[in-house]
């Protein structure tokens, strides 16, 4: 059965739990939900600049996202023991900013499209679980009560 043809049987229903309405009615419901969730999510974002690249090829870069993991902290965030820190994008990608405090290596922007992802390609357990923990902030359970 196509979702349409499962709405419009769901929209029919009578007696209790009944919904009633049109299917019309239902999506433009769950639309205005989804927006309203994502325009919250974007309230919480800002945009975000960084200095990346070394001395030879300085260069400013910048996106709407939010810290996950502040780069002030000094967390090492890479395998090699890079400092910086993890944001989420407003598309959702994670963001890897890491820079050497012991060296004039240049700073790197890594874009991943998960923290799982991130995770995959060495960053540091705690630095993964401190992001996830700010993530599972964004799930909120919505109950129909």
């Amino acid at each position: 059965m196509s979702l349409w043809a499962e709405a419009e049987a769901l929209a029919k229903l009578s007696g209790p739990g009944a919904i009633g309405r049109s299917v019309s009615a239902l999506v433009a419901d769950a639309l205005r939900q989804y927006i309203d969730e994502r325009k919250g999510l974007d309230q919480r974002m800002e945009a975000i600049e960084l200095d990346i690249g070394g001395p030879d090829s300085p260069r400013r870069v910048r996106f709407v996202g939010r810290w996950l993991v502040e780069p002030g902290r000094g967390e090492k965030v890479t395998a090699e023991g890079f400092r910086g820190g993890v944001a989420l994008t407003k598309r959702g990608n994670i963001v890897v900013y890491s820079r050497s405090t012991t060296t004039a290596t240049e700073a790197r922007l890594d874009t991943y499209p998960s923290l799982d992802a991130a995770a995959a390609e060495g960053m540091p357990e705690n630095v993964y679980q401190a992001a996830k923990a700010k993530m599972d902030l964004d799930v909120v359970e919505e109950l129909e009560i």
